[in-house]
């Protein structure tokens, strides 16, 4: 009981920090180490301030700001040189090590009577440190929480830090009467010691920093740094605004910090007084800073976004400046403490964080490091420098004046870097997911490499190549085609003839020409093919019992296609010559056909389309639908049927001929581009819905999406995407269909939480409407998008959400939360939260029964029938397992029906060896029921590798790798296995492109999950 009752308090306590799965142990890392952190920093900053104070005086301020200038600026290069090519927690172990190192050295020379220089020295050390650690703390958080987990834990952490400082301050107010004040530096020593072990420990549990990518090493790398930096200074706005604003806001605070000390030195006398109340004020203000942090940072970024929440900091600043210069006394000098030494702390530094978040990870601590580097220091000078010049008189409004007015100048600054924050989360965000297409320089390397493409015998990659080589540069293509051709195997030659003749390359006709007798009739067919296309004119005499078939029937589409011609072309050939139809098939698949049709060719091309559609191989059954295209005339009823039933075959190229076909299907067509809009392949989703479109008429389609008739996100997307490239959506159009997206976003949203039942029907059915919630979701950023506001960062949050990469993800709904139409952000980012508190009364599966989504439909017909009636239950348990293997995890249920239907089951006994290490491997299989062990057999004999369990998978490298099995799997207890073999998953990937993408995204963060680990060894 008391178990339970201890999970429950500690779920609450998550519910309340605002905690995610798994983020516990992260949170309490960080806090541990920012509070060893913040409470050295506040033993630091008061014996700092008192032995300054007490043995130099207030009067040395000025010069101090000065040359702490010049040290921070020197620090900060080293520190910008290194910092995004070590890792954080490693760079962590030189600043720690390094600063106690000079710690003992200090209290040396406090013990050895030195003179006044080494508590100079100490003051400036404190200074230096405290703006090092606090930039490297920023990074350190940077590269271990996305955008996302920063929101909720950084104020965490910055809490631990509060609670550091109060009891630092705290230890200094009740021992500094019993403990000499100089040996505070040991103790500030030991706790970055003791900060270094904890982050050890830490990261050896948990490995090296996720989000950490390094770069090069050496002197040239070292140069390269700080000359990154400087240029990302230059061009990137985001990072220019926010080192003005820090400009003014380092002149703002110290002209403040020099205003409240001088207070305080003429309030309190001697070290012992300044240093208890030094500690005191610390408790006082790390307290406050501590209730902000955990109970009002957190909400109040989440609420008003980071933008708002980054003018709050400067507004206060503006406050204490008119009271100080109102009130020039203590009272006013402890709000002034209260808003630097806690509303900055709780609000400023965690904002400030964020706003680098936006940069990609490579340019985030360069970008802070050079910020530092150069402008704090510029304004550390400026400000000692014009506070040396204005102390001589008694009077405080010379500085308070230049405080005020560095105050108000880092409010402009901040408005500005709240702008460019946009723009830059938008482009970078955008940069990261889109692959840039880059043309070809005609006389650049790029055409090299293109012909060096072109050494295979791989007809895509050879197609991909030449095409690109011909569009840069045509006489080196030339040049390189007849220098590779003997080369070349005759499915190559066939690839590069299929270029030439659909660029209709002018010089092509020569080289298909000496192609026309070739003994490989594949190839003398595509050869024919191009002449047809690029000089018909140029074939050869076909008369003759020799001339063969292929050549015979392009003579006659050619003489079909003279406007000269006339009469019955004799097509008795057809009727008897196999190879004939195959011939002419074949050419009106390649886009050849004649300028004019005889019935009996009309006659015979049907017959030749009919012979095909009746193969085995899809490849001939995909040539007599694109022959069919170019064939005029209504379709006979028996070759409608067969045209119809590719419809319902796993290649997709199939599935989209036969959509090119619909038109012809008379009243039956809008039916069957229907079922062909909820295909799962885009590219028949689109052809379907252009199809539609061009028949029904664009009105029809635009006012049922207006009115939110068509509740499948995948067909909403497909018919806005064809409705909007012809040019039928306005801006007022896509101003009404926002409304209609966003309410069936909600929709779905709303059906995911409240559906019930631990079944796997409602399990895929929960999970489907989630994804549909995603959908509907990215859609209505493309509709934003298309109406060209704000179009890069939209663009970006779409493309975010898609993405795996948790950063990725984090990016998008930042990106979501700083679009700028207010109306339409609350909506979205209502979208975004977890549906946990979604109102669910009066809501009842039935109300998804109006979708006309074909997926929703099916997964409510199987939850409404009894378990001994429905067959489909057991596709619904696979697909629930199939979901739970990482391989499978970002693919959407609706796609894995497909994976699902094409499992095959295997039974197995105890002890059944499944397959042996070395053997071929062309299977992965899928534990239903049972266990299995793998092993492998190692120096000392046979090593276990694991058992798997229900709903793992084994042997999926195979087939991707094609490699032999690295390891043998045997039975541990009777059980079910689901196979599929690779011929059948290529040609699901093929069909199912999401399929692939989803297995790829997976594959990528094993490899990248792997990199990380090894390099966190090294």
């Amino acid at each position: 009981m008391s178990h339970g009752t201890s999970a429950v308090t500690v779920g609450g306590l998550d519910r309340v920090l605002m905690l995610g799965r798994g983020e516990r142990a992260l949170a309490r890392h960080l806090a541990l180490v920012f509070g060893l952190v913040g409470m050295g920093m506040a033993l630091g900053r008061a014996s700092a301030g008192a032995l300054f104070l007490d043995r130099i005086g207030y009067a040395g301020l000025p010069i101090m700001y000065a040359l702490l200038g010049v040290v921070v600026a020197l620090c900060s290069l080293a520190y910008a040189a290194w910092s995004d090519r070590m890792l954080p927690e490693r760079l962590f172990r030189w600043l720690f090590s390094g600063l106690a190192g000079l710690l003992v050295l200090n209290w040396l020379g406090m013990r050895a009577a030195a003179g006044a220089w080494v508590f100079s020295a100490y003051f400036l050390l404190y200074e230096t440190a405290s703006e090092l650690l606090l930039v490297h703390l920023g990074h350190y958080v940077a590269h271990n929480l996305d955008t996302g987990q920063a929101k909720r834990i950084a104020p965490l952490a910055l809490a631990g830090m509060q609670t550091g400082t109060i009891v630092g301050g705290l230890f200094l107010l009740g021992l500094v009467r019993t403990l000499e004040l100089q040996h505070v530096l040991l103790a500030w020593a030991a706790l970055l010691l003791a900060a270094l072990a904890v982050m050890g420990r830490h990261h050896r549990g948990a490995g090296p920093s996720p989000l950490f990518r390094p770069e090069g090493m050496g002197t040239e790398a070292w140069r390269a740094q700080v000359g990154a930096g400087l240029r990302l200074l230059r061009h990137e706005p985001l990072v220019r605004w926010a080192s003005l604003a820090l400009f003014c806001m380092v002149v703002a605070f110290y002209v403040l910090s020099y205003s409240v000390y001088r207070v305080y030195a003429q309030s309190f006398g001697g070290e012992a007084q300044l240093a208890r109340f030094f500690g005191g004020l610390s408790a006082a203000t790390a307290g406050v800073a501590l209730l902000l942090q955990v109970f009002v940072s957190g909400r109040i970024i989440e609420r008003l976004g980071i933008r708002r929440v980054n003018l709050l900091f400067p507004v206060t600043t503006l406050v204490s400046f008119a009271l100080m210069l109102g009130f020039y006394a203590w009272p006013a000098a402890l709000v002034a403490s209260f808003n630097k030494d806690a509303v900055m702390p709780a609000f400023r530094n965690p904002v400030r964080n964020l706003f680098f978040d936006a940069l990609p990870p490579g340019q985030q601590g360069r970008a802070r490091a050079m910020s530092v580097m150069i402008f704090l220091p510029l304004a550390l000078s400026a400000c000692g420098s014009l506070l040396w010049a204005v102390q001589a008189t008694e009077e405080v409004r010379p500085f308070l004046g230049l405080g005020l007015a560095a105050a108000l100048g880092y409010l402009l600054f901040n408005l500005r870097m709240n702008r460019a924050y946009v723009q830059t989360l938008g482009h970078h965000l955008v940069a990261r997911l889109r692959t840039p297409q880059h043309p070809v320089e005609p006389d650049g390397e790029a055409a090299g490499l293109l012909e060096q493409g072109l050494d295979t015998n791989e007809p895509g990659l050879l197609r991909v190549h030449l095409r690109a080589l011909l569009g840069a540069q045509p006489e080196r293509a030339r040049r390189a085609i007849e220098a590779r051709w003997v080369q070349w195997s005759p499915v190559a030659q066939r690839a590069v003839l299929d270029v030439l003749a659909g660029l209709r390359v002018s010089w092509a006709a020569e080289t298909a020409r000496r192609l026309v007798t070739h003994p490989d009739r594949e190839l003398r067919t595509t050869a024919l093919r191009c002449l047809l296309r690029t000089g018909p004119e140029r074939l050869p005499d076909a008369t003759g019992e020799a001339a063969p078939p292929e050549l015979r029937v392009a003579v006659l589409l050619a003489r079909m296609c003279s406007e000269a011609s006339g009469g019955e072309a004799d097509c008795s050939m057809f009727a008897c010559d196999g190879r004939a139809r195959r011939a002419l098939r074949a050419f009106l698949a390649g886009a050849a056909p004649p300028g004019r049709w005889s019935g009996a060719l009309r006659t015979a091309a049907l017959g030749a389309v009919s012979e095909a559609l009746q193969a085995p191989r899809s490849y001939t059954r995909l040539e007599g639908l694109r022959a069919l295209v170019y064939v005029p005339g209504w379709l006979p009823r028996h070759l409608q049927a067969q045209v119809e039933r590719q419809l319902f075959e796993c290649d997709a190229r199939l599935r989209e001929a036969v959509v090119r076909l619909a038109p012809r299907f008379g009243t039956h067509a809008s039916e069957l581009l229907r079922v062909a809009l909820a295909d799962g392949h885009p590219g028949v989703r689109r052809a379907a819905a252009r199809q539609l479109v061009a028949l029904e008429g664009a009105s029809v389609w635009v006012e049922r999406l207006v009115h939110g008739r068509v509740t499948a996100p995948r067909a909403a997307d497909a018919l806005m995407e064809v409705l909007r490239y012809e040019g039928e959506l306005d801006a007022g159009q896509l101003e009404h269909l926002l409304d209609p997206v966003l309410d069936q976003a909600q929709h779905m949203k709303t059906a995911a939480a409240c559906l019930r039942g631990a079944s796997a029907v409602h399990a895929v059915l929960r999970r489907s409407c989630a994804q549909r919630t995603r959908a509907w979701l990215r859609l209505a950023l493309r509709i934003m998008a298309w109406r060209g506001r704000e179009t890069t960062l939209l663009e970006a949050a779409r493309l975010g959400l898609d993405s795996p990469d948790p950063r990725s993800r984090a990016g998008a709904e930042e990106a979501i939360g700083n679009v700028e139409e207010r109306q339409y952000a609350r909506r979205l980012r209502a979208l975004l939260e977890p549906g946990s508190g979604t109102p669910c009364t009066g809501w009842s599966p039935a109300r998804l029964e109006a979708s006309d989504d074909a997926w929703l439909a099916c997964c409510l017909g199987v939850l409404d029938a009894r378990e001994e009636e429905s067959p489909m239950l057991q596709l619904f348990e696979r697909i629930r397992v199939l979901h739970g293997m990482d391989l499978f995890a970002d693919v959407d249920e609706e796609d894995l029906r497909h994976v699902a239907l094409w499992l095959e089951p295997l039974g197995c006994s105890a002890g059944q060896c499944v397959f042996r290490e070395g053997e071929p491997g062309d299977r992965m299989y899928v534990i239903e029921r049972g266990r299995v062990l793998l092993e492998r057999k190692g120096p000392g004999g046979v090593v276990e590798l694991g058992r798997l369990g229900p709903g793992h998978a084994f042997g999926e490298m195979n087939l991707l790798d094609g490699l032999p099995r690295s390891a043998t799997a045997r039975m541990l207890e009777d059980g079910m296995l689901l196979t599929m073999h690779r011929d059948r998953l290529h040609a699901l990937i093929q069909s199912y492109p999401r399929i692939g993408i989803g297995m790829l995204r997976a594959l990528s963060v094993r490899l990248r999950q792997t990199t990380e680990r090894i390099g966190g060894d090294h």
